[in-house]
């Protein structure tokens, strides 16, 4: 059965504010677990939300620290307070500045980047630009909001599933995921990158669609069974 994070890692992020699906914090969960040599960094941690995966899934495996860049926690403490929440305080570790700051400074190996942060056209390319290229071979790379925001998709498309450079990737609701590709292995294969683009266009539409609440969690459930399991490499 494909894993699921534990029901008390949902329960405990609920608690903060966020745009983030059960589909989505499994996944983050599950990848953060399977970190063994390099930290995990979260660009735009907002309340929290995607932290608590993050960090609960670091919890699960070997403790790997989160690193959450932020610039502007507020109100202030929530964030913090959330951590303490979920009993995750010892393991995050909140970066107080723009992204394009914090990573002048940066030397930790990122073994899992979460790219989270605001989804406008500059934003987006310049942490793909400044952070994806810090991540360690066989690490993954995640964007978010790449179903209703123009430059996450467009760059998802061509930069992550499309690109080559990446292999095992896949689809969590609005998530994009790819495992940096290392020399000696194989891009994803042809048939399965142009599965995986059809799939992720036929996602873009349905997204649009006023469904109801049961007809959206199954169709997360069938785009999730379709595809492989990551983190198993």
């Amino acid at each position: 059965m494909r894993e699921r994070a534990p029901v008390k890692v949902h329960e405990l992020a609920a608690a903060a504010e966020g745009p983030l699906s059960p589909a989505e914090g499994n996944l983050l969960f599950r990848l953060a677990r399977f970190c063994r040599s390099g930290c995990i960094v979260e660009i735009g941690s907002f309340h929290g939300k995607a932290t608590t995966f993050l960090g609960l899934g670091s919890q699960a495996g070997d403790s790997n620290p989160v690193y959450a860049i932020e610039p502007d926690l507020d109100p202030p403490g929530l964030f913090q307070r959330q951590m303490e929440h979920a009993g995750i305080a010892d393991i995050v570790r909140p970066v107080l500045a723009p992204a394009g700051i914090a990573v002048r400074t940066f030397t930790e190996p990122i073994e899992f980047l979460f790219l989270g942060g605001s989804p406008d056209d500059v934003s987006v390319r310049l942490h793909w630009d400044l952070w994806v290229s810090k991540v360690m071979p066989g690490g993954y790379v995640a964007l978010h909001n790449t179903l209703l925001h123009p430059a996450p998709r467009r760059l998802a498309e061509t930069r992550l599933l499309g690109s080559g450079n990446f292999v095992d990737t896949g689809l969590a609701d609005s998530i994009a995921y790819g495992r940096v590709r290392q020399w000696h292995e194989n891009a994803d294969s042809r048939p399965h990158t142009l599965g995986l683009l059809t799939l992720k266009r036929v996602c873009d539409v349905a997204v649009r669609v006023p469904l109801p609440s049961p007809v959206k969690r199954w169709g997360s459930q069938v785009v999730t069974a379709l595809q492989p399991v990551p983190g198993e490499n």
